[in-house]
């Protein structure tokens, strides 16, 4: 084997690495943040905040890093300086929590929140365009379907113990719940501190040369439209956890149980969206989702126990799935390979501008109505139901579908399988994937020997 061949199967084996301790990161400190601020009686304006600002800044910070890459900056530096920030912010984040803790800081843990969890964001967002690219080159062309889907297995799976854990922990301690959020916000530190010296151990390889380079006019389009997508599912979407922990009551366990739920089924129904967007195009899945999410969202509405709440993450899960496959794979249909970093930089900034005007927006609506009474959230899901619908209309009409399979798809038949028909199809080949991956362990434990 040559070096290169060594370099490059090391660093792969680095990055899944990396990728589970982001997921322990992500999982037991990000999902987190707004139950600390509800812990610590945040106002729903400070939430708000919370769910929008480090939104804006992660999608500006993409920009610049892509920026930063045409000028010149080798790719490891920006990823690995980028994640070393990052480290940091979680430090921070348990320094609030502890001062909360001692009463030592009152009245500005609210800014403390805000800043660190934007930091956070921020130097997340300037790591990712260069992982996007020095792991496409250090991958071959022909595996890295087959990699980066194990490595997503992998990754979700690490992710999924990491939420279940972190979530009966806090159960747990919900009569301390604040040194609850210390213990979490240092685990998160930890992982990512860990993350430096594995992504200090990668190979860059030498790109080809990177240049400026411009989108076609089709994806400049779509990415104009994407505000819009994600103003209206930002403008209710952050406010969930504050329904269920601040106005119905439920205790961390039964919140984890939910996020438990929509993550099982965020991960179950991932890899049949791409099989569904192979063959009907990512447009079309995209306007399907975005108008599915609109009737979701007013059931939020309905719900009061944490037993609907659980039921309600199951299309709840698998139609997020569907939205983000789809809109990361419109990039990959509509852009040449040459262009999808600038691509991606661009619609996570514009993306960013809508997350924080629905977020911010969101709040404003339910401090207007009443603050934390149930009645203003189901005017806020009705609204931000309304502006989804929208959304997947000026999708439908004005951007293109990019791919051979989606033309001609029909919209509404389509949405009627994918509530009834799609999930049966993919569940049914689950359980046909697990009983055969079954007999072939069978097939290999008592494989008969010849003597």
């Amino acid at each position: 084997m040559s070096d290169t061949n060594k370099l490059r199967e090391k660093t792969m084996k680095y990055d899944i690495v990396d990728g589970v301790l982001w997921a322990v990161m992500f999982n037991s400190g990000a999902w987190f943040l707004t139950p600390f601020a509800i812990a610590i009686n945040a106002h729903i304006m400070v939430i708000g905040a919370l769910n929008s600002i480090p939104a804006l800044l992660d999608g500006i910070a993409q920009k610049a890093s892509v920026r930063l890459s045409e000028l010149g900056w080798k790719r490891k530096s920006i990823f690995f300086w980028g994640v070393a920030a990052q480290t940091f912010g979680w430090l921070g984040l348990a320094a609030v929590a502890w001062l909360a803790w001692l009463n030592l800081w009152p009245g500005l843990e609210d800014l403390g929140l805000v800043f660190f969890a934007t930091w956070i964001y921020m130097f997340g967002g300037l790591a990712n365009p260069p992982w996007f690219a020095l792991m496409g080159d250090v991958v071959p062309e022909k595996q890295r379907g087959t990699w980066f889907g194990m490595r997503s297995r992998v990754t979700n799976f690490a992710g999924f113990a990491a939420l279940l854990i972190a979530g009966f922990f806090m159960q747990q301690v919900e009569g301390e719940a604040i040194l609850g959020f210390i213990v979490l916000f240092l685990l998160a530190f930890t992982a990512r501190l860990t993350s430096v010296y594995v992504i200090s151990r990668h190979w860059d390889p030498k790109p080809e040369g990177i240049k400026k380079v411009e989108v076609k006019e089709d994806f400049d389009r779509y990415e104009h439209l994407l505000p819009i997508v994600w103003f209206s599912i930002l403008l209710a979407g952050p406010y969930t956890p504050v329904l269920m922990l601040g106005v119905l009551g439920f205790n961390y366990g039964e919140y984890t149980v939910y996020l438990a739920v929509q993550a099982l089924m965020y991960m179950m129904s991932y890899p049949h969206w791409g099989r569904l967007i192979d063959t009907h195009g990512a447009k079309s899945i995209l306007v399907a989702t975005v108008a599915l999410n609109g009737l979701y969202i007013v059931l939020w509405g309905l719900v009061s126990t944490p037993l609907e709440a659980a039921i309600i993450a199951i299309p709840g899960g698998l139609l997020w799935a569907g939205t983000i496959s789809s809109a990361f794979n419109y990039v990959y249909q509509a852009v040449e390979p040459k262009a999808r970093i600038k691509a991606m930089g661009d619609s996570s900034f514009f993306s960013g501008i809508g997350s924080f005007a629905g977020t911010i927006t969101g709040g404003a609506i339910i401090s207007v109505l009443g603050d934390y009474s149930r009645a203003s959230f189901q005017i806020l899901f009705l609204i931000s139901a309304v502006f989804r619908l929208v959304a997947a209309i000026l999708i439908y009409k004005f951007a293109k579908e990019v791919s051979a399979a989606g033309n001609g798809v029909k919209i509404m038949p389509m949405m009627f399988k994918i509530m009834t028909v799609y999930p049966v199809r993919g569940l049914a080949h689950d359980l046909h994937s697990l009983v055969h991956f079954g007999e072939e362990r069978i097939k290999k434990r008592f494989k008969p020997r010849n003597f």
